[in-house]
C-alpha cells in the first residue's frame, strides 16, 4: 500500500512539473495551468464534477450542430467546464493578473454549485405550491440560508482577499477593484433577500408564504446571473490582454446549458475572421437577440424550464442559420441572448436573415411536460466596421436591441452607424413547428 501511495505522489509531482515546463510553449500561464491540473486528476479518478448536460460541439471556426436536448432537465448553468481552484492556489498567484484570474475562476465553479443548489430549492418550492405544507417550506428556508450564508462567506473571502492585494494587482488592479465592489455589492443585496425571508410567516397562509417566498427567492436568480456573466467577461479580458485566445481550451468555449459557442468561443471567432482578412477588405454583419419576457417565464414557469427553453431556442436557432455556405456563427452572448455573425453579408442581407429568424422563432410552438410556452425575441443588427473591435461592435447590437425592446418587443432595429431604427417587419412564408423541450 506504501508503495502504490509513493508512486501516486511521484506520478502526480512528475505530471505537474511536466505542465509547469509546457506551459510557455502552450501559451498558457502556470496560474490556469494550476486550476486545469486538478480537475483533470479529479476526472481521472472519477470524482463528481459540475458538467454540462449536453455534449459540447465542435470548436470553432465551425461549431458542430448542437445536440438534441438530454432528456434530464440541466440542473444547472455552469458557464463552462472549468475545475475547481483549491483555496490554497489563491495564496500561491503571486504574480497580480494570476491572482485575479484564478480567483474568477474559483468564484466561477462556487456560483455555479450555488446556482445548482438555487435550482433544487426552486424546484421544491414550486411542489409545495401544489400541496402547501407549512413545515416544508420551513425546512425549504432552512437549507436556503445555510446556502446563502456559505455563499456569502466565499465572496466575503475573495473580496477581502482582493483588496488586501490590491496595491500587488499590477495591470489587474482596477479589475480586481472593480470585481470587488460588485462582490460586496451582492453581498448586502442577498442579505437583504436573506432577512426578508427569515421574516415571512408560513404557520398562517402555507400557500401566500410560499408565493411570498418565491417573489424573494427569484432575486437570487436576478442577482446571480449577472455576476455569472461579470466573471465570464473578467476572466476574458484577462486572456485577451495577455493574447491567449489561440490557446484557449475548446471546451471552455462552449455553453453547458444551450450547447452553443459561449461569449469566448464568438472572441474566438472575431479575433479568426479579423486576423484572416487584417485589411478589413470583406463584409460582415451581427445580431443580438434576446429572449422577450424571460424573467417572467422565469417566475412562472421556474428557472429549470426557463433553462429548457434556452436550449430549444439554440436549436431551434442553429436550425435555420446558412451551412451550406458563408460564414454564419451563433452563440450564447450572456443570459436570455444569443449573438449571430454573418460572414461576407452586408447589414441588409443579414436583416432579411434576421427577420425569417424572428418568424421562425414565433411560429415554433415550445412545449414542456404538455405546457405551451411561447418565445418571442427582439433583435438588433449592425455592420461590421473597419474601425470595429469586439467592444464596440457588441456596444451597437446591445443598443440596437434595447431599442427594438422599447420599441414593444418582437421586433427588428438596425444601426447603420447613424443609431438604430425600427426595421419595417418583412414578410415571410414560415411552417410552424413544435419543439417538445426535456426530450
Amino acid at each position: 500500500m506504501l508503495y502504490v501511495f509513493f508512486v501516486a505522489v511521484l506520478n502526480l509531482c512528475l505530471g505537474y512539473a511536466l505542465a509547469v515546463y509546457l506551459a510557455p510553449r502552450l501559451g498558457l500561464s502556470t496560474a490556469t495551468l494550476a486550476i486545469k491540473l486538478p480537475w483533470r486528476l479529479a476526472r481521472a479518478t472519477s470524482a463528481p464534477q459540475v458538467r454540462s448536460e449536453a455534449t459540447p460541439a465542435a470548436p470553432p471556426p465551425r461549431p458542430a450542430s448542437e445536440k438534441s436536448a438530454s432528456s434530464t432537465p440541466p440542473a444547472a448553468d455552469t458557464t463552462s467546464s472549468i475545475s475547481p481552484a483549491p483555496s490554497t492556489l489563491l495564496d500561491e498567484a503571486k504574480r497580480g493578473d494570476s491572482f485575479v484570474e484564478v480567483s474568477i475562476h474559483a468564484l466561477t465553479v462556487d456560483l455555479s454549485r450555488y446556482r445548482e443548489e438555487l435550482i433544487r430549492l426552486d424546484t421544491r418550492l414550486r411542489e409545495c405550491l401544489i400541496a402547501p405544507d407549512a413545515a416544508a417550506v420551513d425546512e425549504c428556508r432552512g437549507e436556503l440560508k445555510a446556502a446563502n450564508d456559505d455563499w456569502l462567506a466565499k465572496l466575503a473571502e475573495v473580496a477581502g482577499q482582493l483588496r488586501d492585494r490590491h496595491d500587488t494587482l499590477g495591470n489587474s488592479a482596477s479589475l480586481g477593484a472593480s470585481l470587488e465592489g460588485m462582490l460586496l455589492e451582492q453581498t448586502a443585496q442577498i442579505e437583504t433577500i436573506r432577512d426578508n425571508i427569515e421574516r415571512l410567516d408560513f404557520a398562517a397562509d402555507a400557500t401566500a408564504g410560499c408565493r411570498q417566498f418565491l417573489g424573494e427567492f427569484g432575486k437570487l436568480f436576478d442577482l446571480a446571473h449577472p455576476l455569472r456573466d461579470r466573471l465570464h467577461e473578467s476572466s476574458l479580458a484577462i486572456v485577451v490582454q495577455e493574447k491567449r485566445l489561440e490557446a484557449l481550451d475548446n471546451e471552455l468555449q462552449v455553453d453547458s446549458v444551450s450547447g452553443a459557442v459561449n461569449r469566448w468561443g464568438m472572441e474566438v471567432i472575431l479575433d479568426q475572421w479579423w486576423r484572416e482578412d487584417p485589411n478589413r477588405i470583406r463584409q460582415a454583419s451581427a445580431a443580438l437577440l434576446d429572449v422577450d419576457r424571460f424573467r417572467e417565464l422565469n417566475e412562472l414557469h421556474g428557472v429549470t424550464v426557463g433553462d429548457c427553453v434556452l436550449k430549444g431556442f439554440a436549436d431551434r436557432l442553429q436550425e435555420v442559420i446558412r451551412k451550406e455556405r458563408g460564414f454564419d456563427r451563433m452563440c450564447r452572448f450572456s443570459g436570455q441572448q444569443f449573438v449571430v455573425f454573418f460572414g461576407d453579408t452586408g447589414p441588409k442581407a443579414a436583416i432579411s436573415a434576421i427577420e425569417r429568424i424572428r418568424q421562425t422563432i414565433c411560429a415554433t410552438s415550445f412545449q414542456f411536460d404538455g405546457t405551451d410556452i411561447e418565445v418571442s425575441v427582439s433583435c438588433g443588427v449592425t455592420g461590421v466596421t473597419v474601425a470595429d473591435s469586439s467592444t464596440t461592435l457588441f456596444e451597437r447590437l446591445v443598443e440596437s436591441m434595447r431599442k427594438a425592446k422599447e420599441s414593444g418587443g418582437n421586433r427588428t432595429c438596425l444601426d447603420d452607424g447613424t443609431g438604430p431604427t425600427a426595421v419595417e417587419p418583412l414578410t415571410f412564408e414560415i411552417n410552424g413547428r413544435t419543439v417538445q423541450l426535456g426530450d
